[in-house]
């Protein structure tokens, strides 16, 4: 926004006062602003509410504070929201949960009918003035031990939930943001009609420079040497320190050579009761109140921090301890502040909260320093993308809404987070055209509701202009979805929507209520298609308003494609012709009522646009004057694309850096010299397809010197103890791991044999400048495919040839990268690609907008591990041996003879009885038991006896595999 704004952030002041988190969000929030370049600052009004009289009170002043002299109000917290302004974001940390979500509900069984009329009475009431006045004369009426006085009470939540619903009613809120996910879906928090930008807050605590001065490590612990669990907070019952202290005596009482520690900061009326609780067990330490300096070094040198609240809002611990690159250890039910957190993948992990699952959480934690180092990096990486920009952008659009088009993208699927490729396809579209019009993506989706129960439509501003409304699939729509699953013996919920959505009437009410406010509908994928023709017939043809226009956006020519697929399904000729029309009907529908038609190849295009409309009812509803020269719609190719902020060339620095960060992730030592050929594919037929060639290639003389790494769901598929052991799987990464993994790989593959559409695995592997070795089918898309990929036909002598010229012709790779970087940046940039469509798709409005366009959202640059991955736990590192030695007729040398190197390490462990205890998972059942043996027999041959560990993972996995031989 060019102009400065002056800007309240309208807070109570707690009394007594105290810094809290939410004196330092504001504290914060005012900063972000001012870095933003406006006048920010805190208004504050004490506000007890200990008694419902200072309850009301409270609101009453609020009600009356002049903040007339301030362009925008921003309040999130009761009473802060009462303030009268014509411009006022509300950006919730919670309302008075003791008279919402968290209040007593036996208080209300007591009430008489009388009472009860008078509490409905002050629920009927629409004025805020009013409201307040009858509830004072109602409190002042009471006697004063009458309990409808106490606090919380249900004349207290009959008049604060009135009050909050009137602060939120209507247009008096311009903008609705929520601190976290959790308070966004919390039911009775915002106005149902209303969509919920999530924006998590920032940090003020000195991270960064605790992390950029090495974070001296504090006074050694009772537990000096090994791993140490951290946590800070209040002490009060909620944020469950008691249930820390339990897990951890669990592990640790009566094992002394455990080597680990627990060190708590923080204060508060819980104090006594947690220093009984630790029973004087010395590994425990109790710091007190810490300075924000002190915090930042304690997060950083902590292994592990441990912050298990019950339904927090947010968190700032689980934020705080990633910014450091430390893993946070969290429980399902602490609300906002595990949602950070990709369990096992980002950030840290999250589990039951109960003694037993936090103290083998712990355990496994504790000894596994490889784990926690992926954790904590991908953790930091996320927290590192947190800003106030998002916020403040929205805050600025609300203050000077323009008049814009208002465009609806319907799709089976919800963009948030964009994972596959089609939905970053749509996020991207919706993002270029969101800088011109306003946007909406409704998703009939195929989720069952949200985690606090029952099904529900979900509102959220996703990012500055583009709202996201998902609408859960009914449970008639899922049993007849799943049916037809069953009988055609593969997942088909995008074939069968087409037909199905008259079974989730939710779907087509919100369809209708969009469609009649918007000037163009955009059918992304054609599956909706019959219901955008169904609704634009019944709702809109009498309508005032014109037809909104139509725009169809092609992923893969979607007839032939699912034709050929279902060609090789197994299942009944009557399914799979019913299955085949409904995609063509479809389909075909898309076409018929579009303005316009994208495609993301050419060959598309002329499939779709090829399309038999005679077959259905002809009657259109777009207005030929819409369409171009013969009644045709317009055309245009967008083949998918990158984001090449996100995804950014590496520099040969980068690519040193990252590799064994790669490698680490695939399971490889992160010294293996031998070139890393990577491949990324979602569950799809084609790539699974093209895995087997890999698998294939890998097993052959001219893979040998390579190892492999397949990633991406369509791994589940394979069995990873039966892949050559130059191939490892990595069925799940965090979106955070996707540079790094290509930065660090040397060679890229996409050796497709079948599929449509253009592949958006291939743009990230050109835009971060990794070598493509590709088939034709893989390159498609490409206009001139030689000058940035080496192409060989889909067979394994072919793939040899071209892998052995990748590998070895590093000028001519150099050469074929810097082409592809050009390439990437004049074709298919997604900011270039969306920018043409969406000029194309308001082209078909006949009164476009002439508005300033919004900025693109900045995106960090990814950034490799700061760190390199621990070495192998050498305990671990031998099971991992006996499991590859399970794989072979006769073990290697080294397991007959150890590795003296490794027997020395072994030796030389501290606390080595416990290293063993967690094993790689594909060491477990894997495993002959004449394999088992025969390592059994070398560790004891070797007179390493004494490893209590290893003695007892070869008992263990010994009786696991009993049954297996």
């Amino acid at each position: 926004m060019s102009s400065s704004l002056r800007i309240a952030i309208v807070a109570p002041e707690a009394v007594p006062a105290v810094e809290g988190g939410a004196e330092r969000l504001w504290r914060a929030l005012r900063d972000g602003l001012t870095d933003a370049g406006h006048r920010a600052e805190i208004v504050t009004l004490p506000f007890p509410e200990t008694t419902l009289d200072e309850v009301l009170a409270g609101y009453q002043a609020f009600r009356n504070l002049d903040v007339s002299d301030y362009d925008v109000v921003i309040s999130g917290k009761y009473p802060g929201w009462m303030v009268e302004h014509p411009c006022q974001a509300v950006y919730m940390l919670h309302p008075l949960r003791g008279l919402a979500d968290t209040y007593p509900l036996d208080l209300d069984a007591a009430l008489d009918q009388a009472t009860q009329r008078r509490l409905d009475a002050l629920r009927s009431i629409d004025g805020i003035d009013e409201l307040l006045s009858a509830a004072r004369s109602f409190h002042d009426e009471l006697d004063a031990d009458d309990p409808l006085r106490a606090h919380p009470s249900p004349l207290g939540r009959a008049v604060v939930r009135r009050l909050d619903e009137l602060a939120f009613a209507g247009d008096r809120i311009r903008h609705f943001a929520a601190i976290s996910d959790e308070v966004a879906r919390r039911p009775g928090y915002f106005p149902s009609d209303r969509a919920v930008q999530v924006a998590h807050p920032v940090s003020d605590v000195p991270i960064a420079a605790a992390v950029d001065a090495g974070a001296d490590e504090p006074p050694a612990t009772s537990g000096e040497g090994g791993p140490t669990f951290f946590t800070a907070s209040r002490h009060d019952a909620p944020k469950r320190i008691d249930l820390i202290i339990r897990a951890f005596r669990r592990l640790t009482d009566g094992h002394n050579d455990r080597q680990l520690s627990l060190v708590i900061a923080g204060d508060g009326p819980e104090r006594d009761n947690l220093e009984r609780e630790a029973g004087g067990n010395e590994r425990i330490e109790f710091l007190g109140r810490v300075s924000e300096a002190e915090l930042a070094a304690r997060y950083r040198s902590a292994d592990v921090t441990v912050f298990l609240p019950l339904q927090e809002d947010f968190g700032y611990v689980s934020l705080e301890s990633m910014l450091a690159g430390t893993p946070v250890l969290s429980t399902t039910d602490a609300g906002g502040a595990n949602e950070l957190l990709d369990h096992d993948a980002v950030g840290g992990v999250v589990v039951e909260p109960t003694i037993e699952a936090l103290a083998n959480a712990m355990d496994r934690l504790a000894d596994d320093p490889f784990r926690r180092w992926q954790l904590g990096t991908n953790g930091q990486r996320r927290a590192n993308s947190i800003t106030w920009d998002p916020l403040i952008a929205s805050i600025e659009m609300a203050v000077a809404p323009l008049s814009r088009p208002k465009a609806v993208m319907v799709s089976t699927f919800g963009i948030e987070p964009a994972v596959g490729g089609g939905q970053r396809r749509v996020r991207h579209l919706a993002r270029a055209l969101a800088r011109r019009a306003d946007v909406t993506v409704l998703a009939l989706a195929g989720g069952t509701g949200d985690s606090h129960g029952g099904s529900s439509i979900r509102r959220r501003v996703i990012e500055p202009g583009i709202t996201l409304v998902e609408v859960p699939r009914s449970p008639e729509h899922r049993s007849a979805e799943a049916e037809i699953t069953r009988v055609a013996g593969f997942p088909i919920d995008d074939i069968t929507c087409g037909r199905l959505w008259p079974a989730t009437p939710a779907f087509g009410r919100e369809l209708a209520a969009l469609a009649s406010e918007a000037d163009v509908v955009i059918a992304s994928h054609p599956f909706l298609a019959p219901a955008i023709e169904a609704t634009l017939k019944a709702t809109l043809d009498s309508a005032d308003r014109p037809v909104p226009v139509v725009v169809y956006d092609s992923h893969n020519a979607e007839t032939p494609f699912k034709t050929a697929m279902l060609a090789e399904a197994n299942t009944s000729d009557e399914a799979r012709s019913w299955l085949v029309d409904s995609v063509t009907e479809a389909e075909t529908i898309a076409v018929r009522l579009a303005a316009h038609v994208s495609a993301c190849t050419g060959d598309d295009l002329a499939a779709v646009m090829a399309l038999d409309n005679t077959a259905l009812d002809n009657t259109a509803l777009a207005p030929p004057a819409q369409h171009g020269a013969g009644g045709s719609p317009s055309t245009s190719v967008v083949p998918n694309g990158v984001d090449t902020n996100a995804m950014p060339q590496r520099t040969e620095a980068e690519h040193r850096a990252a590799r064994a960060e790669a490698l680490a992730l695939l399971g490889f030592a992160t010294d293996d010299d031998r070139p890393l050929a990577v491949f990324i594919g979602s569950w799809h037929p084609p790539n699974i397809d093209a895995a087997r060639l890999i698998i294939d290639l890998a097993s052959s003389a001219a893979g040998a010197g390579t190892v492999f790494g397949l990633a991406g769901s369509h791994t589940i598929q394979f069995d990873a103890a039966a892949l050559p052991p130059n191939v490892k799987t990595l069925p799940a990464f965090a979106e955070e791991s996707l540079w790094p993994l290509l930065a660090g790989a040397d060679v890229a593959l996409n050796p497709m044999v079948s599929g449509g559409g253009s592949n958006l695995k291939l743009y990230d592997y050109l835009s971060v400048g990794v070598p493509v070795l590709t088939t034709p089918t893989g390159a498609r898309g490409l206009d001139e495919p030689d000058d940035v990929v080496t192409i060989a036909e889909p067979a394994i002598d072919a793939l040899a040839v071209g892998l052995r010229r990748v590998l070895d012709r590093p000028i001519e790779q150099a050469s074929a990268m810097a082409s592809a970087g050009r390439m990437v940046a004049e074709q298919a940039d997604w900011r270039l690609l969306g920018s043409r469509w969406a000029g194309d798709v308001l082209a078909c409005i006949p009164d476009g907008t002439r508005e300033p366009e919004r900025p693109w959202p900045s995106v960090p640059r990814p950034t490799v591990a700061p760190t390199t991955p621990p070495a192998p736990d050498p305990t671990i590192e031998l099971m991992s041996r006996i499991a590859i030695a399970a794989l072979d007729p006769a073990p290697p040398v080294e397991m007959t003879a150890m590795n003296p190197n490794l027997r020395e390490s072994l030796k030389a462990m501290r606390a080595n009885r416990h290293a063993g205890r967690e094993l790689p998972h594909d060491a477990r059942l894997k495993l002959p038991k004449q394999a088992l043996i025969r390592a059994g027999h070398a560790i004891t041959n070797e007179q390493l006896v004494f490893n209590e560990a290893t003695i007892g993972v070869v008992d263990q996995l010994s009786e696991q595999v009993t049954d297996l031989t």
